[in-house]
């Protein structure tokens, strides 16, 4: 009888030694909400954000369309995500009993590479934040950390599991944390280690694109500080000079005889639009507006493509100069698409209160409302080089990720050329400006530098720089 009672003492020794040697789940007392509000509560860059709750209507449509996670994988959460072409957004996860963290952990770094791809080339400095993305499990819970700072929030994340975690911040949950004005790029990143063990993180590699070895056709006139040869052109981001210098050509150059051209009585003939109704049905046509444009004769034109034709033809008659040379028109076209034209940031608004221009694919977007994305912005530009007749294609290709973009190609003096005056007007926020580098980016350079600087597309189809 002691033997079976001996026995028994031992395997109820073995199993308390058992239990002391197993890994120990990291647990916490804070609700998800608590735990975003304390690492919202850390960040001094990030701007106005939208809590989003467990309960909230939008929370299963937003993590399914955005996150590609099933709601049912959850037992609460809450997500601090941003308006408009922001990168900052910060989500907490209670995994629900049962699910593994590995596939969700998967989905939320595809969901950084995916964003950060949408904004690359769009707004430069937002993209850098999201590829330092990062994804931290603690036991069952999951944060997504997309912030300026990673290290001392993934840091902080992982105190709220420990014996002495942090105080829950006592202000209103939603709020808008501003900084100082600055320039991109001048943000430093702390250095704060995570404690050993206590989370999982891995810090995407930051890939730079090769240099590039075009320069501006030398038939452009320099612009009062002269732009540097884009083999100079700083990492990204780095915008500190003002884009109000903008290229003016001298007054007291001889210009060249005026390009012939194949239009009506005068050379670039203005027309109006006494405010024509669009309807939904009413679309861009391109090959319409040309024919007014040609012909002299607008009145077949539908309301919305009038608009089109009537402002496009303003524009030549404001800032085209009888004797331009087609290289010199293209660098006017160019900087007044930039300077007039901004993206569309609803297009890429997480919000269910998102409300893109319905026509900022084509080039009533941007010259009726100032509104477009890369369509069209590259349709805007497309439709000014035809009525230049400067030789124009544009190209439907992608970024590296695979997401659809829009740019286009020139042939200047028998040589093609490419530019992309979408990402040449990145999205800037504050009081931060576009520098020359920037401005010129993706103006007139090579096919090799647009496909090593992020885009993709079929090269067989289309023609290579030489």
């Amino acid at each position: 009888m002691s033997g079976i009672r001996s026995f028994g003492l031992l395997l109820v020794g073995v199993a308390l030694l058992l239990c002391s040697c197993a890994p120990k789940v990291p647990t916490t007392t804070y609700t998800p909400m608590e735990l975003a509000a304390i690492l919202a509560a850390s960040q001094t860059e990030m701007k106005e954000f939208i809590p989003l709750t467990f309960t909230d209507d939008y929370f299963p449509e937003y993590i399914t369309k955005n996150y590609l996670l099933d709601p049912a994988s959850l037992q609460d959460g809450v997500i601090l995500y941003p308006q408009g072409m922001f990168a900052h957004e910060i989500a907490i996860l209670h995994l629900g009993k049962g699910v593994k963290p590995d596939a969700i952990q998967k989905n939320l770094k595809d969901y950084i590479a995916k964003r950060s791809s949408a904004f690359s080339g769009y707004a430069p400095y937002q993209a850098a934040i999201l590829e330092k993305g990062v994804v931290v499990v603690q036991g069952s819970y999951i944060a997504l950390i997309i912030v300026e700072n990673i290290p001392p929030t993934a840091a902080l994340f992982a105190a709220c599991f420990s014996n002495t975690p942090p105080a829950v911040p006592a202000y209103p949950y939603r709020h808008i944390l501003t900084s100082p004005p600055r320039e991109e790029g001048n943000a430093t990143e702390a250095t704060t280690a995570l404690p050993a063990g206590e989370a999982t993180v891995v810090l995407p590699e930051t890939k730079v694109p090769p240099e590039p070895s075009s320069t501006l056709p030398p038939s452009v006139t320099s612009p009062p500080t002269a732009l540097p040869p884009e083999a100079t052109v700083p990492p990204l981001p780095s915008e500190s000079v003002s884009s109000t210098t903008a290229p003016v050509l001298p007054s007291d150059v001889t210009l060249p005889p005026p390009p012939t051209l194949p239009v009506p009585s005068e050379l670039y003939p203005p027309a109006s639009a006494a405010d024509p109704v669009i309807s939904l049905e009413d679309i861009y046509d391109g090959e319409a507006v040309l024919a007014a444009w040609f012909s002299g004769d607008p009145q077949g034109l539908s309301p919305l493509n009038l608009v089109i034709y009537s402002l496009a033809s303003q524009v030549m008659a404001d800032y085209l100069k009888e004797g331009m040379t087609p290289a010199q028109q293209q660098l006017i076209i160019h900087d007044w698409i930039i300077d007039n034209v901004d993206y569309d940031t609803e297009a890429n608004n997480n919000a269910p209160t998102a409300k893109p221009d319905p026509n900022n694919y084509n080039p009533y977007g941007a010259l009726q409302n100032g509104l477009a994305i890369c369509s069209g912005f590259s349709s805007t530009f497309q439709l000014f080089m035809d009525m230049l007749a400067i030789e124009c294609i544009t190209i439907h290709g992608t970024n590296v990720n695979g997401d659809p973009h829009a740019w286009n190609m020139v042939r200047l003096d028998g040589k093609w050329l490419c530019v992309d005056v979408t990402w040449d007007d990145p999205v800037i926020q504050g009081d931060i400006y576009i520098s020359w580098e920037r401005r010129y980016r993706y103006y007139n350079v090579s096919s090799d530098f647009m496909w090593y600087s992020g885009h993709r597309w079929d090269r067989s189809v289309y023609p290579e720089t030489d």
